[in-house]
């Protein structure tokens, strides 16, 4: 078969730094390539080195130079072999203004999967105008609090959903009815994995235990090996426990975020048997 040259999973989201901070007193910190955006390409490059996924961010070119991967291991990150696009001159964060639309590639519409990270909502609607794909949509609390209905409309357009528990609480839907049209919802809950609901199935997800240095990158992991499992046809159980899996190796060190094959693969066995486990004891809600 010829080679598939349209990637199967595209991110949108924010290309930033990542803030670590060792000592409070003395003030000793690092910082390293960061953003949703970077944690997903990072973590999708180590699990599945052979997939071509599509990035759509702020902006690249201040990324570009060695000196600023000095703290980041370069076997694992490279955006010159990314094709990526930048957003058409406005903020992230900010909602678009009227007739102001995501400037997206042609062969990125073919994707299988697009997920959303930290991208004011009302992008999913957006997008789901010209893309008939699945959607994963992730948010922030602050565009909660500040943009509820553009929120709620978003996950009306979204596939996969991804909050966590103050979010879920906030915005005040309960997952179950959420999950009642087909739609995944993942409610995240830190070091107590995640809690995942689709049709009448409940997924207690758990996470692999390990000493946290941080959360930094975790949850962004977690999404986009959940993306490009679901989109390489994984069962939602074997997508889940892979998921959880790599978003361990971020919170056991957030800065260098290397992934080892056979620790992953151990982690990953682990999860599994317990998310059967889960499914078979909560296959009804």
């Amino acid at each position: 078969m010829p080679e598939r040259k349209a990637p199967r999973v595209v991110f949108i989201g924010r290309l930033c730094y990542d803030l670590h901070t060792f000592d409070t007193q003395k003030g000793h910190s690092l910082s390293t390539i960061g953003g949703d955006i970077a944690h997903s390409v990072i973590a999708t490059r180590s699990v599945f080195p052979e997939e071509r996924v599509g990035i759509i961010t702020n902006s690249t070119k201040y990324f570009l130079g060695e000196y600023l991967f000095k703290n980041v291991d370069m076997r694992t990150f490279s955006l010159s072999e990314l094709p990526s696009v930048r957003f058409k001159d406005f903020k992230l964060i900010e909602p678009p203004t009227t007739g102001e639309e995501i400037d997206i590639p042609k062969d990125f519409l073919s994707a299988d999967i697009i997920a959303f990270g930290y991208v004011h909502p009302r992008y999913v609607e957006h997008l789901r105008r010209k893309y008939n794909g699945k959607i994963i949509f992730s948010t922030k609390k602050q565009f909660i609090l500040k943009n509820i209905k553009d929120v709620i409309n978003a996950i009306r357009h979204s596939d996969i959903i991804i909050l966590n528990e103050e979010e879920q609480k906030l915005i005040g839907q309960d997952p179950v009815e959420m999950s009642h049209n087909g739609k995944i919802i993942v409610i995240t809950r830190g070091k107590n994995g995640a809690t995942v609901y689709h049709k009448n199935t409940r997924i207690d997800v758990p996470a692999y235990p390990v000493k946290e240095a941080g959360a930094i990158g975790a949850g962004d992991a977690f999404k986009a090996i959940l993306s490009v499992s679901l989109a390489k046809n994984k069962p939602l159980k074997e997508a889940l426990a892979l998921a959880s899996a790599t978003a361990s190796f971020f919170a056991e060190d957030p800065i260098h975020r290397r992934i080892d094959k056979e620790e992953l693969a151990k982690r990953y066995e682990y999860i599994l048997e317990k998310v059967r486990e889960s499914h078979d004891k909560n296959n009804h809600v």
